[in-house]
């Protein structure tokens, strides 16, 4: 599959990686598809095309959404235009700025979500939400001592969230649960920031979030 994926920072590189070991086709969209830090940045991800947002949008059978905050508008008005009607566009990012203290909060929330704003910017694409709450480096194929992490996923088109599922399991996931419509992205945002407060609490970033389920018929211990 053709995917694009739009952003260089961590979590871009990871999910580029994995896509391109699994044998899809990869474009790294940017801003400045030639600029020598850019290709350095991206210089271990051997098969994988660097170019700008547009052109990475235009042959995309699928696309993933990994740019920060500030950067949302500009990057989805780029694509608007040239990323095929009903295409799937993963929103892996989380709509942070940050606090007084350094610490990330967010920038919308309640009332709406990054990933509803990013909707309404490519309204062609079918915007699913998910890979937001999590490290970049275990956004492929994580794997904790005590089980694997939960991958909370939603989004208004099933067609598309279903597309999202059967490739998140392409990169490793096992544990994935579908919330329903894109409005609980104000909910799995929220829960992206408080991933960062629980690793500072942790002392460390090798931490996810993981739901529990009591097997049916099996009494609580009291």
């Amino acid at each position: 599959m053709r995917i694009a994926v739009f952003g260089t920072g961590a979590v871009g590189r990871a999910l580029a990686r994995g896509l391109a070991a699994r044998g899809h086709g990869v474009a790294v969209g940017t801003r400045s598809p030639g600029d020598p830090a850019v290709r350095e940045r991206l210089a271990d991800l051997p098969g994988v095309c660097v170019t700008t947002h547009r052109n990475a949008a235009k042959t995309a059978e699928l696309a993933i959404f990994a740019i920060r905050f500030d950067g949302l508008n500009a990057v989805a008005r780029e694509i608007a235009d040239s990323l095929p009607d009903g295409t799937t566009l993963i929103d892996a990012s989380d709509p942070e700025r940050q606090g007084p203290d350094g610490r990330p909060v967010l920038a919308v929330g309640h009332t709406d979500s990054g990933a509803e704003v990013l909707q309404r910017l490519v309204p062609g694409a079918h915007v699913v939400k998910a890979l937001n709450t999590v490290n970049a480096k275990d956004m492929v194929e994580p794997s904790f001592p005590d089980g694997p992490p939960t991958l909370l996923v939603c989004g208004d088109h099933l067609p598309a969230v279903e597309q999202t599922i059967a490739l998140c399991r392409e990169l490793g996931w096992s544990d994935i649960l579908n919330l329903g419509g894109l409005k609980h992205a104000r909910l799995t945002e929220a829960l992206g920031v408080m991933w960062v407060y629980s690793a500072l609490a942790a002392g460390s970033w090798d931490v996810a979030f993981r739901l529990l389920r009591r097997p049916e018929g099996v009494p609580q211990t009291e």
